[in-house]
């Protein structure tokens, strides 16, 4: 009989540490899944991860736990796809003001987030073509507004037959722009 009573009396305080463990990873659990929520909302991914992994060193391997896994990585990808988003935004702007030096910086950040984007590639080689063509407009500018500074020197001074000799040459390479004629 006192065999069968400690025995009960043993059964008892297993399930009662059993218990009391399992109360524990609960607590655990809450207040893992609290702080990994603050560092969600503050962004703080990797900080996020240091609070999961501590979690399953108290507590093992729980489904719960793999569940908060999953909420951390889809908040981190929505993150990732908002500033990608940003930058492809940012990026146009710049482009459209001709700033095309800081639309190439921005969209290489932004592949530098995501290098697998092939649609961030062909953004930013798109951007370097247009800056190609950009400096080569300036430059065309600037070598018309010369040539036509030069061409109304000649004039001014009398010098007739040498502006016409010119006018041809600009004209054949830079257009018949307003400037030259």
């Amino acid at each position: 009989r006192d065999r069968k009573v400690e025995n009960l009396l043993a059964r008892a305080q297993s399930i009662q540490r059993e218990r009391e463990e399992a109360e524990s990873r609960l607590r655990v659990l809450e207040d893992a899944e609290g702080a990994i929520q603050l560092a969600i909302e503050s962004e703080d991914f990797d900080g996020a991860r240091e609070f999961l992994s501590s979690a399953r060193e108290r507590c093992g391997e729980l489904p719960e736990l793999d569940a908060i896994a999953r909420r951390i990585e889809e908040a981190e990808q929505r993150k990732l796809e908002s500033d990608i988003l940003s930058l492809l935004s940012e990026a146009r702007a710049l482009a459209d003001e001709n700033r095309f030096a800081e639309a190439i910086d921005t969209l290489e950040h932004a592949l530098a987030l995501r290098p697998q984007d092939d649609g961030i590639r062909r953004a930013l080689a798109a951007t370097q073509r247009a800056q190609q063509r950009h400096e080569r407009e300036q430059e065309a500018r600037r070598a018309v507004g010369e040539a036509a500074a030069r061409l109304r020197g000649l004039v001014a001074d009398g010098k007739l037959e040498e502006a016409a000799a010119e006018l041809e040459p600009a004209c054949e390479t830079w257009g018949e722009t307003a400037e030259l004629t």
